[in-house]
This record gives C-alpha cells, sequence and structure tokens, in this order.
C-alpha cells in the first residue's frame, strides 16, 4: 500500500481446488488498526477454473446470501470454491457509480 506502513501476517493457506489457493492475511498497520483479508488465487489459465457473475436470485434488484447463493450453485460437476457479494460498477453519464461492497477506501 503506497505510503502506508504495515505488518502482514499470514494466518492460513490451502489449495482449494486445481490452480486454486485461499490465504488468509491479518495485516497490522502502524496505528494498530487490523485488518483480515481474505485472497483466492485462481490460475484461469487452467482449462477447470472459471469466473462466473450471478444475481440475487437470477433477477435484478433483488437480494440473496452469499451462502444461499452458493448452495444453489454449487453441483457435483460445476463445485463452487468461493464468492464475493458485490454490487456491479454502473455508469452514468461516463461516470462510475463505483463497487461499494466490494471495496472500501476506508479500511484503514
Amino acid at each position: 500500500m503506497a505510503g502506508v506502513s504495515a505488518q502482514v501476517d499470514t494466518v492460513d493457506s490451502y489449495q482449494v481446488g486445481p490452480g486454486t489457493q485461499y490465504t488468509e492475511f491479518l495485516v497490522t498497520k502502524a496505528n494498530g488498526k487490523v485488518r483480515t483479508v481474505h485472497l483466492l488465487d485462481v490460475d484461469l489459465t487452467n482449462p477447470k477454473n472459471d469466473i462466473e457473475v450471478r444475481l440475487g436470485n437470477d433477477r435484478l434488484n433483488v437480494s440473496e446470501t452469499l451462502l444461499t447463493s452458493f448452495k444453489r450453485w454449487d453441483k457435483p460437476a460445476h463445485r463452487m470454491v468461493g464468492a464475493v457479494n458485490c454490487t456491479p460498477y454502473i455508469y452514468v453519464h461516463g461516470k462510475s457509480s463505483g463497487c461499494r461492497r466490494c471495496f472500501s477506501s476506508d479500511l484503514w
């Protein structure tokens, strides 16, 4: 992080699928604030891996918990290994509304 001093400690790391590694970090800023970071590193050159975008309950403007969605889409021939709850970027008159549920500028 540019200009920010922090200590990063790996809590856990393991393979969750072919070419897919999960790692959990604790990031401690110099002022003592601590954040947990979950990283899912997916090798998209592996033909078994793909990223899919889904709508809550397959409809616009409807919410669905990640666990419910995960269970609904996880099948023997279609294994899910991760999920992210996010409002998509929406462009209005050339300006992005942002992806506020996924990213935040006030983490620190």
